[in-house]
């Protein structure tokens, strides 16, 4: 069980060497969110126990929130890097990240309200990459990542 909240989790996760091209490439090229893999990560890490209609209860009440980030990192990626505009592209990203740990909290509180406990883990990654050509070899890429810490 662990005891980091799911944001400072998201974080440091996040930071560990090739973690964050891993989240990148998913999600630009399989649609992955990274916020739901985080979370996936968390719930596998922390032994808790979702059901089917948990887990997409979880998914409907942080839609708006999540079509946010999206909306933000859009915004942020369409900004181009010139340095007369950097101000402008630093304030949408931190739109963005903010609204990412709304995001990540509220996916922690309904966690902590919804959740059984169990002593072992239940594949939340692989449920969040289900339908992502040769997902069982990213999960291996995550779960390499997550080994190597």
């Amino acid at each position: 069980m662990i005891n980091k909240s799911l944001w400072q989790f998201a974080i440091d996760q996040y930071s560990q060497p090739g973690m964050e091209e891993l989240c990148l490439e998913l999600q630009d090229c399989h649609g992955i969110e990274v916020t739901i893999l985080l979370w996936s990560l968390w719930l596998d890490t922390s032994g808790m126990v979702f059901d089917e209609t948990q887990w997409l209860q979880a998914l409907q009440k942080t839609a708006d929130l999540r079509k946010r980030v999206t909306h933000w990192r859009r915004l942020r990626r369409s900004i181009p890097k010139w340095q007369l505009i950097a101000a402008v592209r630093n304030w949408v990203k931190h739109r963005e990240l903010s609204t990412e740990r709304q995001v990540l909290e509220l996916l922690e509180t309904f966690a902590k309200g919804e959740c059984g406990s169990a002593g072992n883990t239940v594949g939340y990654v692989n449920r969040c990459l289900e339908g992502v050509q040769d997902a069982a070899s990213w999960c291996r890429r995550v779960q390499q990542l997550l080994g190597e810490q």
